[in-house]
């Protein structure tokens, strides 16, 4: 069985080759910009550079490899950078996924696709509506959370109108090793790493703390993807969190 990870270079990326590397039998294929130095030099990984906002090269590497399974990771995954850049967050995670989706149902391929969406699809959510559930009105609040809304709209449509087997999945934060400091988790870990050798004055800088928020072990979150592959009924979207 073929299966490629979009994005492998990333944060969630690298932990679920990881993860598919030591449970599976499946052929690993991995595409992004770069690739995450952890996996190098003996993984037993193939990697393609691939731009996946370019729809020939998108459809060129599927049709390549004509994968059993698709893990679509690959975007742009911070909420304030979207804020500075929306044309270029709109770009990675909606072309992206359309492209693919695309190239999925020209090229005939008979695959399973996962699509990695997010919580944040919802927006801010009052308490008379936790916990929450995946029927629940999208209301984006950031170009963030808008690109993922249509990225998980596309995959619907896809599905009704073309048939193609997809599921989506909407997970809400997860945390752990190889995290951006552009994250609250790291962010507060690499400062106290700082004070502690004398780096940085004993102050944490911080942003809003009254939001509150549910986190999740990358490594349980990649595992959740590997089963909702494997056991998810096509055409439903699934709110993955630690509850």
């Amino acid at each position: 069985m073929q299966a490629i990870i979009t994005g492998v270079g990333g944060f969630a990326g690298s932990h679920l080759a990881e993860y598919l590397l030591n449970n599976t039998n499946q052929t690993i294929w991995g595409c992004g910009q770069s690739l995450s130095p952890i996996l190098q030099p003996n993984t037993p990984l193939n990697y393609h550079c691939i731009d996946l906002t370019n729809p020939h090269n998108t459809m060129d590497f599927l049709d390549s490899i004509k994968p059993d399974y698709i893990y679509h990771l690959a975007g742009q995954a911070a909420v304030h950078t979207s804020w500075e850049d929306p044309k270029g967050n709109y770009d990675a995670n909606v072309y992206a996924a359309l492209n693919i989706l695309d190239a999925i149902w020209k090229l005939n391929l008979k695959c399973r696709l996962l699509v990695v969406t997010s919580m944040e699809v919802y927006g801010k959510v009052s308490p008379s509506n936790m916990p929450i559930k995946e029927d629940l009105c999208f209301r984006p609040n950031s170009p963030y959370s808008a690109s993922k809304a249509a990225e998980d709209l596309l995959a619907q449509a896809y599905y009704l109108g073309h048939g193609l087997d997809i599921i989506r999945v909407r997970p809400l934060n997860h945390i752990g090793p190889r995290q951006s400091d552009q994250f609250v988790a790291t962010a507060f870990a690499r400062q106290i790493a700082r004070i502690e050798i004398g780096q940085q004055p004993p102050t944490i800088l911080v942003g809003n703390l009254s939001d509150r928020r549910d986190f999740t072990d990358v490594r349980d979150m990649v595992k959740a993807y590997a089963l909702t592959m494997e056991y998810g009924k096509s055409g439903s979207a699934y709110n993955i969190a630690s509850g």
